[in-house]
């Protein structure tokens, strides 16, 4: 045992507090302490051996005749605290002591170490075999005791040990729920725990006075009954629901709620058991009202700032269209009035120049708009691609190489084809311009089935799509470029290179087809632009024929054609061509005074008309109405801002077409020629 009677004592002193029980086993191993710190002093355990057999010689002296027939006994006592204190060797000593002093006092003949035989010598032998035995008893019994008494020791350190750490873990549980109770007492938020009940009701467990305040309740309103209790039937179905998705999905859900004008925003979150089952729903909600309120202020403002940049970039672009056309009119009239006629076409053609750009920066107003008249059509967009191959070839020029990879078992999409052409090039001409040294440039299609997780990534419902990405290895777009390279006006080119409507016309474009565009860029990695569109189930049209258009035979004298619009100089116009084609014209200022002309005796073959008409009555619902009437009416829409909805989203019926404002002279007679076939 190599304790020292320090750590003893300190032991004793750390486990003075104990009770009872306890404190008699301190006593006993305070007791095997000195024991122990005794036998640590050899020459103790001698002293006391030789000093006890002493004593025993003395005792049976003292009593002489009565103990007679024991000669040895009065010296075990002095073996016994020999072994005791001093161990195995004291033990041995005190018993050598003990048998001489007997030998030499007690066992006949006195006065003399000689022992009788052989009844002195049993006697004498009797008593060493007993004396070892006892030594070994005793020195067995102490040593296991150090042992036993050493592991009980280190058990009480590991016990206090780990009372101690009990005690630190209670301490900072305690804490933790003080912690706890505090945030939930206090927290802004609402806090509610519901336990799921054996019927698979949700029943209010527990719930945070921010709650109680927004609802206007107490809490004993509200703990230990059930959602079906607390609200009415409509509102209660609805939270049954989440919490069901909620605990079916066994994943948090979020969802809103609108109370009154408050609008709540709440998250669900499971909480499962020791055995997995899911037995409690923690719901965390926020009245978000005032953060809607400047959010949409925000919305607000930006639509705003993209309005005045809008505005500020068409007041730039159709200043300088209609300085060239005002003053080609002036230039003619001047020449005309001076009879000067060798130079006046130089002026018309200026003119119809700068008309033609204003109508090409108004269709692509209404592209970004997602209010051009579009004509949908079911679209193999690896045919469409294959067919720009050679265009776009010539377009980026021979340093940039082009590939295109065309997805086998391509599904279709119903897509405006001109409109997706035009979009296709414009983004091969900013690939183009993002490769000024050459590069690659690759246009791919591909099937996408977008999941509920991809498709709120791309801001589109979960479905099928068709994508079409045009890549580029050239400089690549920044973070902050890519987050406004659809804006209108918005450009990276020096001044005069580019009008920054491009990229926000194949934004429009596409939103109005029911797609959307993404941006994929790094600095110096290149750009990749995706256009996902939705998948066509139907199936494709026979390609048209691409022949050379014809002159379309005269239209026969006879024929007659209302002429609505609320616009008097487009009605002039349309009239004056009708008249050079031979027509009869009648004209209508708006929907109500064209559906009296169509419910009259007068005779009516074609019907053109604006679609944005005064009256109560759009050229859509007139067509509609004229068809009924007359069954055979042919119709033209013209028009410069036309919802989809209006013209049919691209379906329209047999005998109708669509010619947008504004158009050539030249393109109206062909339409209405094409109409009358």
């Amino acid at each position: 045992m190599s304790d020292r009677p320090s750590g003893w004592l300190l032991t004793r002193q750390l486990h003075s507090g104990r009770v009872s029980l306890e404190k008699g086993l301190d006593s006993q191993m305070d007791v095997l302490a000195k024991i122990l710190w005794l036998r640590e002093r050899k020459w103790i355990g001698y002293v006391v051996g030789v000093i006890s057999a002493l004593l025993g010689l003395w005792e049976h002296l003292a009593l002489g005749h009565a103990l007679a027939s024991a000669t040895f006994l009065t010296f075990f006592p002095a073996i016994f605290l020999a072994s005791l204190v001093g161990g195995r060797a004291a033990g041995a000593m005190a018993t050598i002591t003990s048998a001489g002093l007997a030998m030499y006092y007690l066992v006949p003949p006195l006065n003399d170490l000689a022992v009788s035989w052989p009844g002195g010598c049993v006697e004498v032998g009797s008593f060493f075999v007993v004396a070892a035995t006892l030594i070994a008893l005793i020195d067995y019994t102490v040593t296991t005791s150090a042992k036993l008494a050493k592991t009980l020791l280190l058990l009480q350190e590991k016990n206090d040990d780990l009372a101690a750490q009990e005690r630190e873990r209670s301490s900072q549980l305690q804490e933790k729920e003080t912690l706890f109770q505090t945030f939930f007492k206090h927290s802004s938020q609402c806090h509610v725990v519901v336990v799921v009940t054996e019927e698979g009701k949700f029943r209010y467990e527990e719930i945070n006075p921010a709650t109680l305040q927004l609802y206007g309740l107490v809490r004993e309103q509200v703990i230990g009954f059930t959602v079906d209790h607390l609200f009415d039937q409509k509102t209660a179905a609805q939270l049954n629901a989440h919490l069901t998705h909620c605990l079916q999905q066994n994943e948090p859900h979020r969802y809103e709620r609108v109370k009154g004008e408050t609008i709540i925003e709440a998250l669900a979150t499971p909480v499962p058991s020791e055995d997995g089952a899911i037995k409690r729903i923690i719901i965390t909600a926020a009245d978000v009202t005032q953060r809607r309120q400047l959010e949409e202020q925000l919305r607000q403002s930006q639509k705003m700032e993209a309005v005045g940049q809008l505005t500020g970039g068409l007041a730039h672009d159709f200043n300088n269209l209609l300085t060239g056309i005002s003053g080609s009119i002036d230039l003619l009239d001047t020449r005309i009035a001076q009879g000067r006629m060798d130079n006046i076409q130089r002026y018309i053609l200026t003119a119809r120049g700068a008309a033609k750009r204003a109508a090409s920066l108004t269709h692509r107003l209404l592209a970004f708009s997602r209010r051009q008249t579009l004509v949908a059509k079911p679209t193999d967009l690896n045919r469409l691609i294959s067919d720009l191959d050679e265009l776009v070839r010539r377009t980026v020029g021979p340093s940039i190489t082009v590939q295109f990879v065309a997805a086998a078992g391509l599904w279709l999409t119903f897509i405006d084809q001109n409109q997706l052409e035009n979009a296709v090039l414009n983004l091969c001409i900013n690939a183009r311009d993002a490769m000024p040294d050459g590069g690659r440039l690759t246009v791919e299609t591909g099937n996408n089935w977008l999941d509920q997780r991809a498709a709120k990534e791309r801001d589109l419902t979960a479905g099928q799509y068709v994508s079409l990405c045009v890549s580029d290895t050239g400089v690549g777009m920044s973070p902050d470029v890519v987050a406004r390279a659809f804006d209108p006006f918005f450009t990276t080119k020096p001044l005069g290179e580019g009008t920054g409507l491009g990229l926000s016309m194949v934004y429009g474009f596409v939103r109005q087809s029911g797609g959307q565009a993404r941006i994929y860029s790094q600095p110096n990695a290149g750009t990749m632009v995706c256009l996902y569109l939705p998948r066509y189930f139907g199936e494709s049209e026979k390609l048209e024929s691409q022949t050379d258009m014809v002159e379309a035979p005269s239209v026969k004298n006879g024929v007659t054609a209302l002429v609505v619009d609320d616009e008097p100089s487009v009605r002039m116009l349309v009239t004056e061509v009708l008249g050079e084609m031979g027509f009869t014209s009648i004209e209508a200022d708006d929907g109500k005074t064209g559906l009296n002309v169509l419910e009259s005796s007068r005779h009516v073959d074609l019907l053109i008309t604006d679609v944005g008409l005064p009256g109560g009555i759009n050229g859509r619902q007139l067509a509609d109405a004229g068809l009924v009437l007359r069954p055979d009416l042919k119709v033209l829409f013209i028009t410069g801002y036309a919802e989809n909805a209006v013209v049919g989203d691209g379906h329209l019926k047999r005998g109708m077409q669509v010619l947008t404002k504004p158009f050539a002279m030249e393109e109206l007679a062909r339409r209405i020629k094409d109409v009358m076939l």
